[in-house]
């Protein structure tokens, strides 16, 4: 802000200032000539009543105003003089010291004026820096609601987000127990769930060919192309990219709208665990104010989810795939350690998702016997089932005493109070497992996060076997 430059150092002249001055020494000469005409002009009177005209307009109107203020009262008291003393001549009044008083009047009326306009002029630049100052005061006010709105909103959307992804973890894990034909339509309605999708679909990769396989469309009339080239379009931008793709976010509301297979918001890749292309989601159609990077980031994370469970299920289907868990723990084998853990080690970084390991091993384990054994997995067992969530996988790791539990969406400190959980469980069984030794079983726990910098999911495992404590 800058401060006004054009101060003005008086007052601008107004008649009523000039006419106030005549009217104030006109009462004085009325009262003076009706009542004192004895004291023609108050010569006697000290301090002259003319004083009560001149400082008044002096100090009120400034220097301009007080001077022809004084001027006046000075003519005005020399005339008088000549009245009550004819024989006097101006040099006579110059010398005999008449003249005093009427220069006093001039000079306290130029000087006060300009005491005046000194004072108006501070006072202004006061007032103006003041007005300036609390104008900035009130831009900074309405820049601090802004940013502090602002922040309420990005607090706002950090925890929906944190929410959507997690809530979105817990709805995926149902797509593993899914056949084929039931995945597709739970795709997309995952989709309409966590980013209000109003039209998706999905196509899969058959001889050249992307082939429709599950709409949302409501509207007949409104429906993607049955068929279309894996060459043509987004979707075939899609196969041989092999990353998602969504349309240019400087669009506007009106232009945001999906027609057949002409515009597509979103298309993003499904794969299989050889990152093999097996076909494409789309979301086409979706309230302009729910596009953004976010929405872009769910619609990848569904299509691999689906991916995952269109293998997993065709897996089943043709009975390939051995038996993956452990009825006695509960926990998956070593070998779907392999195939899932870079999985979701990999989704974790494409998607800058939280991902944490708790690395358990028991003590000795292997030197107890077959019914030892047994009874310790059993309460293994119930401990996971207790403090695990539904999205949380525990693999057997390269033997029988060591486990590796993977927790997705979960930050360091989540994995930490999750190992303090475990091993406040496993303690309240008292489980005394030692020959000739009433001591507790014994076992170390290891955390990690993964972080930006790994490459490779053994490094996650690595680091957390490091802080085994």
């Amino acid at each position: 802000m800058t401060q006004q430059n054009n101060i003005t150092t008086s007052l601008p002249l107004d008649k009523t200032h000039v006419r106030e001055g005549l009217i104030g020494v006109a009462i004085i000469v009325t009262i003076n000539i009706l009542f004192f005409n004895d004291h023609l002009g108050f010569l006697d009177v000290s301090p002259h009543p003319f004083w009560i005209v001149v400082l008044p307009i002096a100090t009120r109107y400034g220097f301009k105003a007080g001077f022809l203020t004084g001027l006046i009262a000075a003519i005005t008291l020399i005339a008088m003089l000549k009245l009550n003393r004819p024989d006097l001549d101006i040099f006579d009044i110059v010398h005999t010291g008449y003249c005093v008083t009427p220069l006093l009047f001039v000079l306290a009326g130029i000087i006060i004026g300009e005491i005046s306009e000194a004072q108006r002029k501070m006072f202004k630049e006061l007032k103006d820096s003041f007005n300036n100052l609390y104008e900035m005061y009130q831009n900074l006010s309405k820049r601090y609601e802004a940013i502090n709105t602002a922040k309420q909103e990005l607090d706002a959307r950090i925890i929906t987000q944190e929410h959507t992804i997690s809530s979105l973890f817990k709805k995926a894990q149902n797509f593993k127990s899914l056949s084929e034909n039931e995945i597709y339509p739970s795709a997309l309605a995952l989709l309409k769930d966590s980013i209000f999708a109003e039209a998706s679909s999905i196509y899969l990769l058959s001889d050249n060919k992307l082939k429709l396989i599950a709409s949302s469309h409501i509207q007949k009339e409104k429906e993607p192309l049955k068929e279309i080239s894996s060459s043509e379009g987004i979707m075939g931008d899609v196969i041989s990219s092999g990353e998602t793709i969504s349309i240019n976010t400087m669009i506007t509301s009106d232009e945001f709208t999906a027609d057949n297979n002409a515009e597509i918001i979103i298309s993003a890749p499904i794969f299989n665990s050889k990152d093999n292309i097996l076909g494409v989601l789309n979301v086409e159609k979706l309230p302009f104010v729910k596009f953004n990077p976010q929405a872009v980031r769910i619609t990848s994370l569904i299509a691999d989810w689906c991916g995952d469970a269109l293998e997993n299920s065709r897996a089943v289907a043709t009975k390939i795939k051995d038996n993956i868990s452990n009825d006695l723990t509960g926990a998956y084998t070593y070998d779907y350690l392999n195939k899932r853990f870079p999985k979701e080690f990999n989704r974790a970084l494409r998607f800058q998702i939280p991902l944490s390991v708790i690395i358990l091993e028991i003590c000795n384990f292997l030197s107890f016997s077959n019914d030892i054994q047994e009874n310790i997995l059993s309460i293994f067992k119930s401990i996971s089932k207790k403090q695990l969530r539904d999205i949380d996988l525990l693999f057997q790791y390269k033997n029988r005493s060591q486990y590796i539990l993977l927790l997705p969406n979960t930050a360091f400190e989540g994995a930490m109070d999750v190992k303090r959980r475990i091993i406040l469980e496993i303690n309240v069984f008292k489980f005394k497992p030692y020959e000739k030794s009433n001591d507790l079983l014994r076992f170390t726990v290891g955390a990690a996060e993964i972080n930006e910098k790994m490459k490779k999911p053994e490094e996650l495992i690595q680091k957390a076997l490091k802080n085994i404590v």
